[in-house]
């Protein structure tokens, strides 16, 4: 038996979503390639900010199946229950300024959408925290 825990995988990447499940149960969802094409691609392009009300139908179609598909065998939970037990928490918000490396890096992915791979808000976001908190990670995971 294998079991997996994990924050909120659909909401991080797709990717690290197949992945899980294949180590749970190989093959459910077909390969990386055929999940891409049958739910990555048409909820991702339902996602983006210029999306046709046809893309967001297919997003809405696609993420409906592959949430029936899995029912069985994932778990979603909230963290209500921890609630009464945990201590209580602090926010600290602290403003740092971008170096030059973070400027220039962040100027590159917004006028670069398409060669950064930016083609929805998620998308976006998710490289630009990499900008804003280590450029190192976009170094690092382009090797």
């Amino acid at each position: 038996r294998r079991c997996v825990l994990t924050g909120s995988p659909l909401q991080n990447n797709l990717t690290e979503y197949h992945c899980m499940v294949d180590f749970i149960n190989p093959g459910l969802l077909g390969t990386l390639q055929e999940f891409r094409n049958r739910f990555e691609i048409p909820i991702l392009n339902g996602e983006s900010e210029d999306a046709r009300e046809e893309d967001v139908r297919m997003m809405k179609q696609r993420n409906f199946v592959l949430h029936k598909q899995l029912n069985h065998m994932v778990q979603r939970k909230d963290f209500t229950p921890l609630v009464k037990s945990l201590p209580p928490k602090f926010e600290f918000t602290i403003m740092i300024r971008m170096n030059d490396l973070q400027k220039r890096l962040y100027k590159f992915a917004l006028e670069k959408r398409d060669e950064c791979g930016i083609n929805s808000l998620f998308t976006a976001y998710h490289t630009l925290m990499k900008v804003w908190n280590h450029p190192a990670v976009l170094y690092i995971k382009g090797k």
